[in-house]
């Protein structure tokens, strides 16, 4: 139940709310002892994840729940965080709050305020009937039934049982939901129309629970709901529901890849993929669907191929050997996303090289929004591989050398591999005199990674006159920076080795690993807080983006407007070496 609520502008960003939320939960009383001030754990979307809110909520002990972009699903909620959809779900409920016709948000916040007052009070108060709901559910299901109206003589009313799925009381919910389960296929045509109808206040989380658990009866009428659907929002609400039909629907799905419908088409792949290896019998037919005349139902089927597991790789190996040749390229890619190069044949492995080369006579620098990277005057790439210990350099793009740092750092299964983002590297050519090396370290947000990354920029500044380091997240704005030059150092530690240049600036935004900025503040630095609090010398808030377009390059602005002199290298570190690229198709 909510605790705590605030009100925002449209475009204010949740990133930025977390904190200032957390701060204002009230004391919680508690069966003993004093109230609690935080909580143990926090569940949140990926709107609220960045590297600064995880380290705020582990400085206050608090163990972070956040979905993190990239890498978990956007098709599930979880196990913990739909307490947060159902309690949006119950301030939605009160039409005052839907829309917010007043200029004033006073109000308007008032009447969220007593809101959220009066679902704790309804939440705590049926609390006790559940428990007694749990000890006695033969008999109070009955009574409920028969409270409900929904007996033998009148349960054929299906609209009527239909209009309680949108009921705000979940056990109305769930006892018409069990009623039209129990009808079978005379409910299907009236759940059906609600779940397509996009203005039916039936939620199509509760008919397609209702559809999926009447099963086979219900699935030949959802895929003839998708064709037939007037909008592109009813075909995709009717598609939800039929991807989920389970491995009950297999037979199903096979048959409905031929159907003349793409949009049929596509769902059916989809939802042999969701099998994942018990959808292996119906890899014949994606691959058929790889050859479709359809663009998006090959895309489908090219992401629901490798959904199936490595025993799917001899049937997409043949296909790129002995075709059809429609459907070599669609195999080429599954491939790849399935086990990247290693599954790759060394004539596909070949024809690649020869592509890259091809690609690099022309090449350009492409822009980057967000990342680690670290900016080296010169050109010297083979000396800045030795620098950093980095083997097995191949050239590459702009555009195969970025995706192949993204794929590294995102899209791992959860939990991710601990040397995630820390395996591949892409060093760019010279820019405008400056060479970028892009990937391969930690950000600097505990204190190994703050330690990792003052040694490196001292060890580059040594060697090279000056070596920098930006870290930057796009959604959140969170931002750290290190600046060296090839000056001693006024201090050497002991077993120090000798040529390391010096710190001149180490700043990082809200700085988990507890350490302090180094050096005085740089000089755009000090033109962000004057622009930012009108010319009066505060310290304000300066992003990695403005320091490296200062200081080097910005990342963000790379074009073919930017001078550049040889190509990219792809090189792995000590991390990557041994596993080559992660699997993943990759742009060239």
């Amino acid at each position: 139940m909510p605790l705590t609520a605030a009100v925002t502008a449209a475009n204010v960003p949740d990133v930025t709310m977390l904190q200032a939320m957390v701060d204002d939960i009230p004391p919680v009383r508690t069966p003993s002892g004093r109230r609690r001030t935080r909580p143990g754990k926090i569940d949140a979307d990926k709107g609220y994840d960045s590297a600064a809110n995880r380290a705020w909520l582990r400085r206050r002990g608090i163990t972070a729940r956040i979905a993190r972009r990239g890498i978990e699903s956007s098709t599930r909620l979880g196990r913990h965080r739909w307490r947060v959809e159902r309690a949006l779900s119950w301030l939605s409920c009160y039409r005052r709050l839907a829309v917010r016709w007043d200029r004033g948000s006073e109000l308007w916040f008032a009447f969220v305020l007593l809101a959220c007052a009066l679902v704790g009070c309804n939440r705590l108060r049926h609390r006790p009937r559940r428990a007694a709901c749990l000890l006695y559910k033969p008999r109070r299901r009955a009574v409920a039934r028969k409270r409900h109206n929904h007996t033998v003589n009148d349960v054929l009313d299906v609209d009527r049982l239909v209009d309680e799925l949108a009921a705000h009381d979940g056990e109305t919910r769930s006892l018409a939901t069990e009623a039209l389960v129990g009808l079978g296929a005379a409910a299907v045509p009236a759940v059906v129309a609600a779940l397509v109808d996009e203005t039916s206040p039936v939620n199509r989380a509760e008919a397609g629970l209702v559809l999926r658990r009447i099963g086979p009866l219900a699935f030949n009428a959802v895929r003839d709901a998708i064709a037939a659907a007037p909008t592109r929002e009813a075909r995709r609400r009717a598609g939800w529901v039929f991807v989920g039909f389970g491995a009950a629907a297999l037979a199903g799905y096979i048959a409905a890849t031929r159907h003349p419908h793409p949009q049929v088409r596509a769902d059916a792949a989809t939802g042999i993929g969701y099998l994942k290896a018990r959808g292996l019998p119906g890899a014949a037919a994606l691959v058929e669907l790889l050859a479709d005349p359809d663009q998006y139902v090959r895309e489908r089927a090219v992401g629901a191929l490798p959904q199936l597991g490595m025993a799917v790789l001899p049937v997409l190996q043949q296909v790129r050997r002995g075709g059809p040749s429609t459907a070599r390229h669609g195999a080429l890619v599954a491939l790849a996303n399935l086990a990247g190069e290693r599954g790759l044949s060394q004539r596909d492995q070949a024809a690649i090289t020869r592509l890259i080369r091809v690609k690099l006579s022309h090449d350009l620098p492409e822009p980057f929004l967000e990342g680690s990277w670290l900016a080296v005057p010169g050109a010297d790439q083979v000396g800045i591989i030795a620098l950093l210990g980095l083997a097995a350099a191949r050239p590459a793009t702009f555009a195969l050398g970025l995706s192949a740092v993204a794929n590294d750092a995102h899209g791992w299964q959860d939990p991710p591999p601990p040397d995630r983002g820390r395996r591949v590297v892409f060093i760019t050519p010279e820019l405008a005199g400056w060479t970028l090396v892009i990937g391969g370290v930690f950000p600097p947000v505990d204190r190994a990674g703050e330690a990792e990354c003052l040694r490196t920029c001292r060890q580059l500044a040594g060697r090279y006159g000056m070596g920098q380091a930006f870290s930057y997240d796009e959604l959140s704005g969170w931002s750290a920076w290190t600046v060296a030059d090839d000056h001693p150092a006024l201090f050497v530690l002991p077993r120090e080795p000798p040529g390391l240049g010096r710190i001149l600036r180490h700043h990082v935004d809200d700085n988990a690993g507890g350490g302090a900025d180094i050096g005085e503040p740089l000089p755009v630095e000090v033109g962000c807080a004057d622009r930012l609090t009108g010319g009066h010398g505060a310290q304000g808030r300066c992003s990695a983006i403005e320091v490296a377009e200062a200081l080097s390059v910005n990342p963000q602005q790379l074009g073919p407007q930017v001078p550049m002199r040889g190509h990219g290298l792809l090189a792995f570190t000590s991390h990557g070496v041994a596993d080559g690229l992660r699997a993943g198709a990759l742009r060239i």
